[in-house]
């Protein structure tokens, strides 16, 4: 690619000095980057009315920070239920919190009026008109000082062709995680919509035009930009989006466009689409599983702490730090500290048990059990139980052989990070190990690694191309021009992590390779934002939300388990109408939109 090319023309900079200070400002850009795009508010035109558009668009600094300010609207992960992972409101897990966001969107009181993600109307409507206003102005604007133009006169254009594409995916990831929530939107593709306005001019669109943009919006991201930022040798640029990027928004688009929430009459023609778009990254040789393998912890951990490796297609910006740590390590740890991390996120024993065996098969959990059962509970099971749940009798932390307990003794005394302890302990007798460097001392800070929410990885895209494909063609089948089935994609992603492949134990037809991919997503992407979303597409979210979660009590720990039993930590509501988010309230009120079926309106309207 040309820009690649222009900045790659180091020839071009024949004076030593002006090379010295490139490489101090190559840092310089990276710490002016990482402070704009943690500052939502900075760099907007006109803020406090001492700015114009033009004299935003025609500073270089400016310029680029519009744009990175427009980062700071994508999807952020980890705590974004009021404080809570949104695996808390699924039977993935549980949040510490007893009141809140994820309490109120699972206790059947959600409404129109107060449900926690309310607030995503107007933000994702927000990133949409400020990338409107950066693509009005990209063609004039000016990203480079005089000196740099003059060193290289190509390179202003090759960054205004870069940072349209951007915004181009960006505007486009932002209409999908509007649709994914509310269904169809207004779109408002070439107008601005400030924050004083409202939609009353602006009808809903159907999910299906609304698809069909982001598709347009990920074509032209796709046609400016590069595979893959991974390797380029200007540093800043690492942490935007990339062609790669672009296809794996459509993959999803795509895949949610398929499913029976959005195609109940089963339009095979959808399913064959989202294959060719799952099909155009895995056809990418800049992507791939990580290594080819994550066959143990650590391998695994590298997915979320090595910044822009080859499984990671986009993710947020990337910062050296120990939040995670200290949100997810379990309460009452004895190696550094006695009260521990705060244990914010409890997975549920409905999650644990559906971790196969280590043979493949699906083993079986009887709803209590004695000691000569309880001490094989977790053991040879898929590695990826361990990977990423604490649970009774596992290692601690990298520095110790002390084993996480969560049990109680025969009196019913909670060990030191056993159940229900108090409040802040574990409330299903797990807490989250994915994402968590034990290593990490949370007290001095020491071992700190790096943090981004992944917002697509190439493992997904595994997933989403083999439940496309066998939707369109069966488990086995490959049209010309395909070299996977969607039994390869399936058993690509299981055997990376030593799991057999699934025909060993399981029947070969399109309904069961069905249940084993929806399986293998379930376990794959815990944690990861997946769940809540898969459940609504396929329209099975009734069946798998509508009831109690569990947890696991346990007398004694470690090699000291006397005995275990299941138990109902709490009940859960979803109904029909919670497959679409209402939409809120107070922007009916602004509007004739129409409420989506089964939330309240204002009257009349």
């Amino acid at each position: 690619m040309k820009f690649m090319k222009i900045l790659a023309k180091k020839k071009d900079f024949k004076d030593l000095k002006v090379l010295k200070y490139l490489k101090y400002l190559k840092y310089l850009k990276i710490f002016i980057f990482l402070i704009i795009f943690s500052c939502q508010d900075f760099l907007d035109p006109e803020p406090d009315g001492s700015l114009t558009e033009k004299e935003v668009f025609s500073d270089p600094l400016r310029a680029r920070g519009f744009l990175n300010n427009i980062y700071t609207y994508i999807p952020g992960g980890f705590y974004g239920i009021d404080g809570s992972m949104q695996a808390c409101i699924t039977d993935e897990a549980k949040s510490v919190k007893l009141t809140g966001g994820a309490v109120t969107m699972t206790d059947g009181s959600m409404s129109s009026r107060n449900f926690d993600e309310s607030w995503t109307w107007s933000h994702y409507y927000t990133g949409i008109r400020k990338s409107t206003v950066f693509l009005e102005n990209v063609d004039e604007a000016v990203f480079v000082t005089s000196q740099q133009q003059a060193l290289n006169p190509g390179l202003n254009l090759a960054y205004q062709a870069q940072y349209k594409g951007e915004a181009e995916f960006l505007k486009g990831l932002f209409y999908f995680e509007l649709i994914k929530r509310f269904g169809g939107a207004p779109l408002i593709p070439g107008e601005r919509l400030l924050l004083s306005d409202d939609l009353a001019g602006y009808p809903r669109n159907t999910y299906d035009e609304c698809v069909q943009y982001i598709l347009e919006c990920c074509d032209k991201a796709a046609g400016l930009l590069p595979n893959s930022w991974v390797g380029n040798v200007d540093e800043i640029m690492l942490g935007r989006a990339s062609k790669g990027s672009a296809y794996a928004l459509k993959s999803r688009a795509l895949l949610y466009a398929a499913s029976e929430l959005n195609n109940p009459s089963g339009d095979v023609e959808k399913w064959k689409a989202a294959a060719v778009a799952s099909k155009a990254v895995l056809d990418m040789p800049e992507y791939g599983l990580l290594d080819g393998k994550t066959k143990d912890w650590n391998e695994s951990l590298q997915i979320w702490t090595q910044p822009y490796n080859k499984e990671v297609l986009f993710a947020t910006a990337a910062g050296l730090n120990n939040d995670i740590e200290k949100g997810e390590f379990p309460r009452g740890l004895t190696f550094y500290d006695a009260q521990g991390g705060e244990g914010r996120t409890h997975p549920t024993h409905t999650l644990v048990k559906a971790f196969q065996m280590a043979d493949g098969s699906d083993g079986s959990w009887a709803e209590n059990g004695g000691a000569g059962t309880a001490k094989s509970l977790y053991a040879n099971r898929d590695p990826r139980l361990g990977y990423w749940i604490y649970y009774n009798g596992i290692r601690q932390h990298a520095r110790t052989a002390n084993p996480v307990e969560t049990g109680m003794d025969a009196n019913g005394v909670p060990y030191t990070s056993g159940l229900n302890k108090d409040a802040t302990y574990t409330h299903t007798g797990y807490y989250l190990r994915k994402f968590v460097n034990t290593s990490a001392n949370i007290q001095s800070g020491a071992d700190q690694r790096y943090k981004f929410w992944v917002i697509f990885r190439y493992a997904e895209i595994l997933l989403n191309y083999a439940e496309a494909m066998n939707e369109a063609y069966g488990p086995t089948g490959k049209p010309d021009g395909y070299t996977l089935s969607a039994l390869d994609a399936l058993n690509a992603v299981r055997t990376r992590v030593d799991m057999p492949v699934y025909e060993k134990n399981k029947p070969v037809d399109q309904a069961a390779v069905r249940e084993g991919i929806r399986h293998e997503r379930q376990i794959e992407l815990c944690f990861e934002e997946h769940r809540y979303w898969d459940l609504k597409r396929w329209k099975t979210a009734v069946e798998a939300l509508n009831g109690p979660v569990l947890g696991i009590e346990i007398t004694g720990s470690g090699s000291r388990v006397e005995s275990w039993r299941e138990f109902v930590v709490e009940k859960r509501v979803f109904t029909d109408k919670m497959y679409l988010y209402p939409i809120p309230y107070s922007e009916l009120l602004k509007t004739n939109m129409e409420q989506n079926p089964g939330w309240e309106a204002p009257a009349g309207k």
